[in-house]
């Protein structure tokens, strides 16, 4: 009995074991053949193109069936940024991460056809996200060839006759999808990456047909490799649609066919790359009859192991997106529906979420569910001026009546009308005024500038006993005619309107001035007194009530508000808005560049103006090539306090070169008019049709992302490379600035210049600095010149010299607290130090230390809480004071120094006195990178100068686009002052006005020949090196073999450094080591500790550093060795030679873009480094860097 029994429990533990064995080797499988990773049990995210527009869209469900849009179903990012190529994002695919990876991916097409007018396109973007909301990201433009792919070594694909393909040939890439392969294999062992899947159409085949193609990314999901063919049945396929089935363990797909016989069709594969059977004929969306069907993407209820397919059914106007049942095979389909509450569904791909996901999208959703404006400027085809736009209450529409362009001296002889639900789709209404059938019979030519009012009459009847009230509308149209005003009446916006046989306002002027016209006419009803009122002149600016039946005016109640030409040129529009009435108009000459639009608020409808200060809230952008903006009318959305400014602008981009006939060339535009707290009207940003960006809009949070006073001309480069937060002076014709030295010694390198354009390095003052040390002010004071700095303990130090190339004395702790110190002088001489946070100290009369506790004076600009800056605070920091004329004027940096690009600022305040109270600028921020797709990140930091000739210039730093790894350049741009008296960014004043960029300094050299004993103003090493959180001149020597170096420290983190700092986006950097004893030595791209790149060798062996802990190594028994890193946008190949002819190459596609202060902290940049660590000593024969 005993024996039997332990029998039985023997074989039950066996059962276990093999139980457990075959759920083992079962979640083995499973994970082996994993499906994109699915997990969340609350609700669904549906992220698709709309198919009202070429962008990307989200809505939500609980259920997969019923939705509902997010921000109203417009673009939840912009297109013009993450589809650089064309603009217009199309057929999103989202996923999340691998099971390894937190975060989400997408991939889209990336194609604008509104734009290009046809079905070709060029490139896919690849996507990535933390949050769903904000994602970044990486398009590769199949055109540009191998070298946009991670492989560019392996062979091109090949048609079927065995030719390489011509990359140029490729028309079409479309409809990209990932999958999660953690079976890949990379060449350096890494197991795991992203299956991408989608179709090319090339001219490289004569038979001309989209094939099925794949890729593979890596997990950073940057780097593609080259396609390769995944099936060709011999006809065209695309929009496939892959995803593995656990019911039999292998991976299904649907695809549409469009040719043999066109439809969505279903095939299996045990693999990835297949082989994939062409299917049968069995189209299985054939139940919709002979409906066209495409873009099918399959996913998975919560709980539940059949399939939903969705499908976009095309053929249908409009287009249907429909959910169909699937059973677990993901075949017998049935129960189709359409989906729900999605505006403008189209192809797109679903994901599960959990509650935590879901609640955080619609919490966003919420908070941004705004009405949206595509600026697609000009927004009427053709050529007018003048608009006049008006909100219909009986049509629920709106008008635009613009002057009719193309007649030169604007002999004009009709008026159009257009209509819009949207603003941005405008149907043409037709000619409204006509000569010789509508007008009048004093005018019969030069029709301009109109101006209507829709007009509500009420009228009570009794009907029976009750009383009712009968609404009737009424619409009076105001337009130039021959330097009259003439009158015209309608039932309708659209017309017919019948003109007056008398003018409104005569030929006559008014109130007795001599000069000037009776043009440019605008009605106006005054809610607060309920009065109508028409204004107009140019010269001059009057009004004058109109009479009951607003076809004539009272002349007794007749006003002026501008009496002159000074401030004032023409084209008045009136609007009242939250007590107050808006006086606008246009400046200078139509026919000119510089037309304008300006302001002043009255409480008044009639009250004189002061038009000395006015506001230009509207102007021309040069670097756009956006002229003439001006001639506008503005409109609130009704039940909203959403504001539009309608303008004209010469036609873009061929008008600005007619000379004055482009007065007669114009279109028309609109843009978004916002106000700050004070009720002020913020500078607006003219846009183009070619930005493509969705702007949303919001009745109570502004969106500012794209609007600024100036935009200036291509922005110079003063210093390229990490020198960052300057700090400059003159000194006569002379400018020296210097830079935040952080951890390199010898810091604070002072260089000279007199032209903004040659730079030369004259001296390095800061031997020994004690701490990580930042943003420095250099000034000139009773004929003493000083640097005050800041240490990382926000301690402040100052040191002097009687001459700016030294000697300078040592380094004296002031006392001051704070970072980023900015020196001033009173009126009666007392000098003080502001520091960060708006605080100011008194100094001593040497200016070496504190006289008292430090006062804050300054609260800084607050700008919107809506911007995307680098954290909660405002970050007020690097107060820098000028003074000109009876102001002085502090200029700060706000929003974070790095982060989003869009976070840091420049703004400015004035004050009478040093030490306030002060006053913002209306222009504010007065440098700001205001979205990803400008060329200058984190723009900020700035100090204000004027030259010998008196021009006025900003100098600040900034990030390169996607180019963190380099540090912040200093930038330099002109600066114009308005007439109240502020600075905005200028224009570029003439061609050939100081080149854009540098004269970049040689930052090469030979060891071999250097005189030590000629760089006593550098110390011990040459102007472009320093050592790396130390200095230790004895370390180095020189002689005919180089430059020797003693070694320290037993690894590269602990290793002596020497660097200097890259100015290009791409470069050559080179050594040759000489001698290696007892020692490594090395050349690296080095941000700080664990984050660096490069090569070192020991004599014995070379080892290559991808990214710390990562290495390889190779045995090269070598005396001398050459060593060189090329960096392409931060894409290195890593090379060595033997004789400095033959090179070897180590390591490609090394990518260094993640080491920056926005992963690394410590605000540094990526240098090249010649590295000696060990106990020995080391000889470099030369160092040489080339632009490439």
């Amino acid at each position: 009995m005993q024996t039997k029994k332990r029998t039985n429990t023997q074989t039950n533990k066996m059962n276990i074991k093999r139980t457990l064995l075959l759920l083992a080797l079962s979640l083995s499988l499973s994970l082996s053949f994993a499906q994109n990773l699915q997990k969340g049990d609350y609700g669904y995210l549906y992220c698709h193109m709309a198919d009202n527009g070429e962008w990307t869209a989200y809505a939500l469900s609980r259920d997969g069936i019923h939705y509902h849009d997010l921000l109203d179903g417009n673009a939840v990012m912009d297109p013009a940024v993450t589809s650089p190529i064309e603009g217009g994002a199309r057929d999103a695919y989202i996923c999340r991460k691998s099971d390894d990876d937190k975060g989400y991916l997408m991939v889209t097409t990336d194609m604008c056809n509104r734009i290009s007018k046809c079905w070709w396109n060029y490139g896919i973007n690849l996507m990535k996200s933390d949050d769903l909301i904000h994602w970044t990201t990486t398009t590769f433009d199949f055109r540009k060839g191998p070298e946009i792919f991670c492989d560019p070594e392996s062979p091109d694909p090949v048609t079927k006759s065995g030719a390489a393909w011509d990359w140029k040939k490729i028309n079409r890439v479309w409809a990209p999808q990932v999958f999660w392969d953690p079976s890949y294999k990379w060449k350096d062992g890494t197991k795991g990456g992203y299956f991408v899947y989608y179709s090319i159409w090339s001219t490289n085949e004569d038979d001309g047909y989209d094939r099925m193609v794949y890729s593979y990314a890596d997990r950073s999901f940057t780097k593609l490799t080259k396609p390769r063919v995944l099936f060709d049945w011999g006809y065209a396929t695309i929009d496939a649609d892959i995803n593995y089935l656990e019911s039999d363990h292998k991976y299904h797909m649907l695809i549409k066919k469009e040719g043999g016989h066109p439809g969505i069709f279903h095939t299996k594969a045990k693999s990835l790359l297949g082989p994939w059977p062409e299917p049968d004929e069995g189209d299985f969306v054939n139940f919709e009859g002979n409906k066209k069907c495409e873009g099918a993407s399959a996913f998975q209820l919560i709980g539940d192991d059949e399939w939903r397919v969705a499908y976009v059914q095309y053929s249908d106007r409009p287009h249907k997106y429909r959910i169909c049942k699937a059973d677990k095979y993901l075949k017998k389909y049935y129960d189709t529906e359409d989906i729900q509450g999605v505006k403008h569904p189209q192809h797109g791909s679903f994901m599960r979420l959990a509650k935590e996901e879901y609640d955080r999208l619609e919490a966003w959703g919420n908070r941004n569910h705004q009405t949206s404006i595509i600026n697609h400027n000009p927004v009427i085809n053709g050529l007018y001026g003048d608009p006049y736009i008006m909100w219909s209450e009986k049509n629920q529409k709106y008008y635009i009546y613009p002057t009719t362009d193309g007649f030169r001296g604007w002999d004009t002889r009709d008026m159009n009308c257009f209509s819009s639900t949207d603003l941005q789709n405008w149907k043409s209404e037709g000619k409204i005024i006509e000569s010789g059938k509508n007008t009048a019979s004093f005018a019969e030519h030069n029709f301009w500038a109109p101006t209507c009012i829709e007009k509500k009459i009420v009228t009570k009847k009794k009907v029976g006993k009750k009383t009712v009230e009968d609404v009737s509308y009424k619409y009076y149209f105001y337009y130039s005619a021959d330097k009259q005003i003439a009158v015209a009446v309608a039932d309708d916006p659209a017309g017919p309107f019948i003109t007056i046989d008398t003018p409104g306002v005569g030929v006559q002027r008014p109130l007795g001035f001599k000069r000037g016209q009776n043009i440019d006419p605008d009605v106006f009803h005054d809610p607060v007194s309920g009065k109508y009122y028409l204004y107009w002149g140019n010269y001059y600016m009057v009004g004058a009530e109109l009479s009951d039946d607003m076809l004539s005016i009272k002349p007794e109640t007749m006003f002026t508000l501008i009496d002159s030409n000074e401030f004032y040129s023409e084209g008045t529009h009136v609007f009242y808005r939250d007590g107050k009435y808006y006086f606008m108009w246009s400046k200078n000459d139509v026919r000119t560049p510089d037309y304008q639009v300006r302001y002043i608020s009255s409480d008044s409808p009639t009250k004189k103006l002061d038009p000395s200060k006015c506001k230009i809230i509207l102007q021309k952008d040069s670097a756009r090539g956006i002229y003439c903006t001006g001639h506008h009318s503005t409109i609130c959305i009704p039940g909203t306090d959403e504001w539009y400014i309608v303008y004209h602008r010469f036609r873009y981009p061929d008008a600005i070169e007619k000379g004055k006939d482009a007065g007669w060339t114009r279109e028309v535009c609109i843009d978004r008019m916002l106000f700050d707290e004070n009720g002020e009207i913020l500078p607006v940003r003219p846009t183009h049709v070619n930005e493509g960006r969705v702007h949303r809009v919001s009745n109570n949070i502004p969106n500012y992302s794209h609007f600024n006073l100036h935009s200036p001309f291509p922005t110079k480069v003063a210093m390229a490379g990490d020198y960052a937060d300057p700090s400059i002076m003159r000194d006569g014709k002379d400018f020296y600035m210097t830079h935040s030295p952080m951890n390199y010694s010898p810091g604070l390198l002072i260089w000279h210049s007199t032209d903004f354009v040659n730079w030369e390095p004259i001296a390095r003052p800061l031997i020994q600095p004690k701490d990580a040390l930042w943003a420095p002010e250099i000034l000139k004071h009773d004929g003493k010149f000083y640097i005050y700095y800041p240490s990382a303990r926000k301690e402040n130090y100052v040191i002097w010299a009687n001459d700016i190339r030294g000697p300078w004395s040592e380094p004296i702790l002031t006392g001051v607290k704070g970072i980023d110190p900015g020196h001033v002088v009173t009126a009666d001489g007392t000098r003080y130090l502001y520091t960060d946070k708006g605080a100011v100290t008194k100094l001593t009369d040497d200016g070496f230390h504190a006289d008292g506790v430090a006062d804050t004076v300054y609260a800084g600009w607050q700008f919107p809480r809506t911007w995307k800056t680098e954290g909660r605070n405002m970050y007020l920091e690097s107060p820098k004071i000028v003074k000109r004329g009876d102001y002085y004027y502090l200029v700060s940096a706000e929003g974070g120094t790095a982060g989003p690009a869009t976070s840091h600022m420049a703004v400015v305040a004035r004050s009478k006195s040093a030490l306030g109270p002060w006053e913002n600028s209306p222009y504010n921020p007065l440098v700001h990178t205001w979205d990803t797709n400008d060329q200058w990140w984190s723009r900020g930091h700035g100090t204000l100068i004027d030259d010998a000739e008196g021009n006025w210039w900003f100098v600040y730093h900034a990030y390169l686009k996607d180019m963190h790894t380099l540090g912040r350049h200093t930038l330099v741009d002109p600066i114009e002052w308005t007439e109240d008296g502020w600075p905005v960014l200028g224009e570029l004043r003439e061609k050939g006005e100081k080149s854009n960029v540098m004269n970049a300094p040689n930052l090469s050299c030979d060891f071999t020949t250097f005189d030590v004993s000629k760089n006593e103003a550098f110390g011990v090493l040459p102007w472009q090196f320093t050592f790396w959180a130390e200095y230790t001149p004895d370390a180095i020597g020189y002689g005919k073999q180089g430059m020797t170096v003693l070694a320290k420290g037993d690894s590269i983190p602990a290793a002596r450094l020497l660097q200097t700092t890259a100015m290009d986006s791409c470069y050559v950097v080179e050594t040759e080591i000489t001698s290696v004893k007892n020692a490594t030595a090395g050349l690296l791209l080095y941000y700080k500790q664990n984050s660096f790149a490069g090569i070192t060798f020991d004599g014995k062996l070379l080892t290559t550093y991808r990214s710390p802990p990562e290495s390889t190594t190779i045995k090269v028994k070598q005396k001398s060795i050459c060593l060189r890193i090329t960096n392409r946008k931060n894409i290195c190949l890593l090379e060595y030679s033997t004789d400095g002819k033959i090179w070897n190459q180590l390591a490609s596609n090394v990518d260094v873009s993640s080491f920056n202060h926005n992963n690394y902290r410590s605000f540094l940049a990526l240098r090249p480094t010649l590295i000696s660590w060990g106990k020995g000593a080391i000889t470099y024969k030369y160092f040489r860097y080339e632009s490439k």
